[in-house]
C-alpha cells in the first residue's frame, strides 16, 4: 500500500466521526464512571449508618458496568492491559456478587 491508499482508507474509516467529539465521549464516560463510584460509596455509607450492615448490591452493579466495558475492550483490542483489566474487574464483580448473596439473609 502506498501513502495515498493508506490516507484514503483512513479517511473512509473515520468518515462522519469528529475526533473532538470522540474525545469528549471518552472523557464523559470516564467522568460518569467516577461519579457512579462516588454515589455508590456514599449510598453504601448511608446504608451502613442506617442498618449497621454493609450491602454489596450497588458494588455488584458498579463492577458489572466496568467489567462489561473492559471485556468489550479486551475482545476488540486484545492488548495485555485490556485483558488484565477485564480479568481484575471480573474477579471484583464475582467477589462483590458472592458477598452480596452471602449477606442477603
Amino acid at each position: 500500500m502506498n501513502k495515498e491508499e493508506i490516507l484514503a482508507k483512513s479517511r473512509q474509516e473515520n468518515k462522519d466521526r469528529d475526533l473532538y467529539e470522540l474525545s469528549i465521549d471518552k472523557n464523559a464516560s470516564r467522568v460518569g464512571i467516577i461519579v457512579m463510584y462516588m454515589i455508590v460509596f456514599i449510598l453504601t455509607m448511608v446504608n451502613v449508618f442506617q442498618n449497621g450492615r454493609l450491602s454489596f448490591a450497588l458494588w455488584t452493579v458498579a463492577f458489572s458496568v466496568d467489567t462489561s466495558m473492559y471485556i468489550y475492550k479486551a475482545v476488540k483490542l486484545r492488548t495485555k492491559k485490556s485483558i488484565v483489566s477485564a480479568v481484575v474487574t471480573l474477579i471484583a464483580d464475582i467477589v462483590a456478587t458472592c458477598l452480596f448473596f452471602g449477606n442477603v439473609s
